[in-house]
């Protein structure tokens, strides 16, 4: 079983989902446990739908704070769910041991106060679960100094497993990792550029930082290659190179170019989808050209190519063209100073 554990910190956020997505592809979990969700069942249904689950057990929020919510595949055979308002508890059937254990997912409070009275909680409810369960989440709690680094803002590890004897024993190679999003890095391109300072009113310093995102992103979307052409043809040509080599490890090198060039044949063709602005029936369709053609026959749609003017004349270029259109408006929207106004105001 591999699990992923996400303090999301509101799953709603325009990053958390589109990241989730590429944990998911990239680690392949049979279940995933998210905390702090700010959202309720209904959106996590979506959630589900999204990353291509089976399952999803929701603690709902309360208000705009907190909020838990498990989602697993059906691989994994989950015989019951209990909660409680900081807890997820599933009682697994687990094939490859042959046993059943419980999966507790935990969000503890930062406030040491209420955290030591979730912590008499799971103790008190251990009288359920037996000898065989495993704690995983933010438990915001360490267990000595040596968890802590760094300097003026220190970091603490507070993501954590804990197993009891009896699980321990039956997964002697059990691992804990805390893993980054490894194949893209426009999410650090998004939050350096909303963090940066600006000066003026709340509503000044917000378009100021949307306009400051949008262009970081442009920047770095030419940095990485635009739409995947240039990748497409470096893959090809590396694919080619492969097979006249054919050396030491060909097989493998051969199929894992093969995955990168379906990689950036999906994200041209998302790329185009973006922009022609439509959906395709199925996402598995190779598509592209018929998005290029939309989008080239848009561009055509928003082009004036020529202009008839009130006098029946047609516009010979496109600086007559321009004011044409000038005057239209200029005169619809002056005034021919009118005196009485009493017909209007009735």
């Amino acid at each position: 079983m591999r699990a992923v554990v996400w303090n999301c910190r509101g799953v709603g956020s325009p990053l958390t989902v589109p990241q989730l997505r590429e944990v998911v592809r990239l680690h392949s979990p049979s279940l995933v446990f998210l905390a702090e969700t700010k959202k309720k069942k209904s959106f996590l249904n979506s959630v589900k739908q999204w990353i291509q689950f089976d399952s999803v057990f929701v603690v709902d929020p309360v208000g705009l704070a907190g909020g838990l919510a498990v989602l697993w595949k059906q691989e994994l055979k989950v015989k019951k769910v209990l909660f409680t308002s900081f807890t997820i508890e599933l009682l697994i059937d687990d094939s490859e041991i042959g046993a059943e254990w419980w999966c507790i997912c935990a969000y503890a409070s930062a406030d040491a106060s209420i955290r030591r009275e979730q912590w008499k909680v799971i103790t008190r409810r251990r009288c359920i679960w037996g000898e065989s369960w495993a704690i995983m989440g933010d438990l915001n709690d360490i267990i000595s100094n040596a968890e802590k680094w760094g300097g003026r803002g220190v970091k603490e590890m507070i993501d954590r497993i804990l197993g009891s004897k009896w699980w321990i024993g039956k997964f002697e190679k059990a691992s804990c990792a805390h893993i980054e999003v490894e194949a893209s890095d426009h999410y650090e391109v998004v939050d350096r550029a909303w963090g940066s300072k600006q000066k003026g009113s709340r509503l000044f310093m917000v378009q100021a930082k949307i306009k400051k995102v949008r262009v970081d992103l442009l920047s770095w979307s030419k940095q990485m290659g635009g739409n995947s052409k240039s990748m497409i043809g470096k893959v090809k040509q590396e694919i080619k190179e492969v097979k006249e080599c054919k050396g030491d490890g060909y097989r493998i090198k051969l199929a894992s170019l093969k995955r990168k060039l379906a990689e950036a044949y999906k994200r041209e063709e998302i790329y185009w989808s973006q922009k022609a602005r439509v959906k395709w029936l199925q996402e598995e369709d190779k598509n592209t050209s018929f998005f290029h053609a939309s989008v080239a026959r848009r561009g055509r749609m928003n082009r004036i190519d020529v202009l008839q003017k009130r006098s029946g004349e047609w516009c010979k270029d496109e600086e007559e063209t321009c004011q044409e259109i000038l005057d239209y408006f200029q005169q619809i929207y002056t005034t021919e100073e009118p005196e009485v106004f009493s017909e209007i105001l009735e």
